[in-house]
């Protein structure tokens, strides 16, 4: 079947760059023969940028991400909730190959579709906020990287409350880039909150 012959050709992936090339490449020439939809096909397309951007290799991951939010573009649009994280995904490869200016460019547009598509104090906002988050964060912009985590806190603590297992890694982040920024008050303030929350936590969902 279709979906057999796909999963036959993922499974040639190895540690190796070329031979996942060639098994994208099959895929694709499987669903342009059958003229199918090309959802899985886009799907196998950002598969291949993580693949790439795990091995380091940015511009190819770079490049299967952009192909991949083209696709959802032409089919869903820029409200698509995949359209915002592949946007940012492009943002991280660019950042990651020192193309600064360009992974900025392409961070900021998944924000602003974010907050298009869901207003800012949704909770589908916290990944986008905090992934733009980590770029400035690598990149040495502490404040910025703070006031975009501080915002994805807010939105997490009402949705979620601070008893939630993600609270603590929050808090945790907000503590260090306070120190980073010199408030060291209100660093140890989150890092006794982030300690505390997890204990709480580890009453809820003990290690077994």
């Amino acid at each position: 079947s279709m979906i057999c012959a796909g999963l036959s050709c993922l499974y040639k992936l190895r540690s190796n760059q070329n031979e996942f090339d060639l098994s994208v490449s099959e895929w694709t020439s499987i669903f342009n023969n059958m003229q199918v939809s090309q959802e899985p096909y886009r799907k196998i397309t950002e598969i291949k940028g993580d693949f790439a951007f795990s091995l380091g290799n940015f511009s190819s991951s770079r490049d299967s991400y952009i192909r991949s939010r083209d696709l959802v573009f032409n089919a869903f649009g820029s409200n698509h909730p995949d359209f915002i994280t592949l946007s940012l995904k492009i943002a991280q490869a660019y950042v990651e190959e020192g193309s600064e200016m360009e992974g900025f460019e392409y961070a900021d547009k998944g924000l602003d579709a974010g907050l298009e598509s869901y207003g800012e104090n949704h909770r589908l906002m916290i990944p986008p906020l905090t992934t733009l988050g980590q770029i400035y964060f690598k990149k040495g912009g502490y404040t910025k990287s703070l006031n975009l985590y501080e915002k994805a806190t807010e939105i997490f603590v009402k949705v979620c409350g601070r008893e939630n297992p993600g609270y603590p890694s929050l808090a945790n982040n907000i503590a260090i880039l306070n120190s980073k920024t010199g408030n060291h008050k209100k660093a140890l303030e989150f890092a006794n909150l982030a300690l505390k929350s997890k204990e709480e936590v580890m009453k809820v969902f003990p290690v077994m």
